[in-house]
C-alpha cells in the first residue's frame, strides 16, 4: 500500500506540472494567434486542408476547408482553461495524500478524516463538474460567437459524474472527520 501512495504522490505531481506547461503553452498559442492572425491563416492556407468531420474532433472551424484563427485563438483559451483545472485535480490529489499521511504543516495526523482533505475533495468534484460546463460553454460560444452553424453542441457527462461521485464521497470524509473528533474528544 505504501508503494502504492508513494507511486500515485510522484504521479500526481508530475501530471501536474505536465497540465500547467500545457496550459502554458496552449495560453502562447492564444496570444500568438492574436498577434500574428494573418501568418497564421496564410501558413495554415498553405499548409494543412482537413475534411469537414475531422474539425469537430480538433475543435477548429473550417473556413473553406481550413482552419480559422478565430477557432485557434478560442481553443486555445480552452485548453489553457481545461488544463488549468486538470492541473487543480491533480493538485488536490497530491496534497490529500500527503496530508493523509501526516506530511504537510496543516496536518492532523496520520488520518484521512480530517477538514483539509474533505475541503480537497469537494474542491475536486467541482473542477471536474466544471469541465463540462467549460466545454458547454465553449461549444456555444463557438457557435454563436463566431457564426458557425456546423458546431455541434454536445457535453460529456463522464466527469459530471465523477465529479458528483467525489462530492459524494466528500460528505462520507466529513462524517468521517466528524466521528473522528468525537473520538478524539472521549479520549
Amino acid at each position: 500500500m505504501k508503494n502504492l501512495t508513494k507511486f500515485t504522490l510522484c504521479l500526481s505531481k508530475v501530471t501536474e506540472i505536465l497540465c500547467w506547461i500545457g496550459a502554458g503553452a496552449a495560453g502562447l498559442t492564444a496570444i500568438f494567434s492574436l498577434v500574428m492572425k494573418d501568418w497564421l491563416e496564410g501558413f495554415m492556407a498553405h499548409s494543412m486542408t482537413l475534411p469537414e468531420y475531422a474539425a469537430g474532433s480538433l475543435s477548429l472551424v473550417l473556413v473553406n476547408g481550413y482552419p480559422s484563427a478565430a477557432s485557434v485563438t478560442f481553443s486555445a483559451l480552452l485548453g489553457v482553461v481545461l488544463a488549468s483545472l486538470g492541473a487543480m485535480i491533480f493538485r488536490n490529489v497530491y496534497l490529500i495524500l500527503r496530508t493523509a499521511q501526516g506530511e504537510t504543516k496543516f496536518s492532523k495526523g496520520k488520518t484521512p478524516f480530517q477538514k483539509d482533505v474533505t475541503r480537497m475533495l469537494r474542491e475536486i468534484g467541482i473542477f471536474l463538474i466544471s469541465i463540462s460546463g467549460v466545454e458547454l460553454l465553449w461549444n456555444v460560444g463557438m457557435r454563436f460567437l463566431l457564426g458557425v452553424d456546423n458546431v455541434e453542441l454536445g457535453v460529456e457527462l463522464d466527469s459530471v459524474v465523477i465529479g458528483l461521485m467525489v462530492i459524494c464521497l466528500s460528505q462520507f470524509f466529513d462524517y468521517g472527520t466528524q466521528l473522528q473528533q468525537d473520538v478524539d474528544g472521549l479520549l
